[in-house]
């Protein structure tokens, strides 16, 4: 019987692709005193105090709340904290959002900081569990959608081999 040959073809489009989008931790919590168990490491603007595990904003005067945290010029961080009560504008090296709960969102200084500023956007103003990280997008962190004609999708989050 003759031997068939098949003929291989070298793929003309990709396999697998990085779909990640993911930014990973590569600092500890850079935030002194982010759930405000002391009165430390924070300089309070008119109407703010600090006790009983919270940060609290009280008044018309809309004083700013600014972490003693050095940050770097180029950086990117993850910002994560509870508003309880109230809603303010947190801001790092001009960039800045808005929190009205409990919140995370990724922010580049495009200027050094000296640390992150809390701007209270309401008469009254709750905050607790600041936590800031340095963070960066690692590309091929094995997320990836592989493209073979087969429905295979691999986030990196939920995948395992039993």
């Amino acid at each position: 019987m003759p031997a068939t040959i098949q003929k291989i073809l070298k793929p003309t489009k990709y396999r697998a692709v990085d779909t990640s989008s993911s930014y990973q931790h590569v600092s500890g919590n850079i935030i002194t005193n982010g759930t405000f168990g002391s009165d430390t490491a924070w300089t309070k603007g008119t109407g703010w105090t600090i006790g009983s595990g919270v940060a609290t904003f009280s008044g018309s005067a809309y004083g700013g709340l600014l972490s003693q945290t050095t940050l770097t010029q180029g950086k990117t961080y993850k910002v994560t904290m509870t508003v309880s009560t109230g809603s303010c504008r947190v801001s790092v090296g001009g960039d800045g959002y808005d929190v009205i709960e409990t919140a995370t969102f990724i922010i580049d200084t495009a200027d050094s900081s000296t640390g992150i500023f809390i701007q209270p956007l309401a008469s009254d103003v709750v905050i607790d569990n600041v936590e800031a990280y340095v963070v960066e997008s690692f590309g091929n962190n094995n997320h990836g959608q592989i493209y073979s004609g087969r429905a295979l999708e691999f986030d990196g989050v939920t995948d395992y081999l039993d």
